[in-house]
């Protein structure tokens, strides 16, 4: 899981939450269940010059920060799982004021 943060910061990608899935898991539901789903930790993750440019292009982009992503091992496993938001995603906002809320799947109730 280090190796991942520090990949990630490597990219100008910072973790400002951390949320430790198995103990929440374990804690609320049980160790059992925590164990079947193997080690995941979410992360409250962002680049900060991407956060600008999507809060220049939508204001309302402010809800889908910060870049959510999580690091999983599932518990007979060997590899690591990372998923982060698509950084080229985000670097079109700059170019497409109008419908970028929907382009990174907003919703509008």
């Amino acid at each position: 899981m280090a190796k991942t943060k520090d990949a990630l910061g490597r990219q100008g990608v910072g973790a400002l939450t951390e949320i430790d899935g198995h103990a929440v898991l374990a804690a609320n539901i049980s160790p059992e269940s925590a164990d079947r789903i193997g080690r995941y930790l979410g992360l409250g993750a962002w680049n900060p010059h991407l956060a600008t440019r999507g809060l220049l292009t939508e204001p309302k982009f402010g809800a889908r920060l910060p870049l959510n992503g999580f690091i999983h091992r599932a518990a007979d496993a060997t590899e690591t799982t990372t998923e982060t938001i698509d950084a080229q995603l985000l670097a079109q906002l700059r170019d497409a004021r109008k419908g970028a809320f929907a382009a990174v799947g907003a919703h509008h109730h």
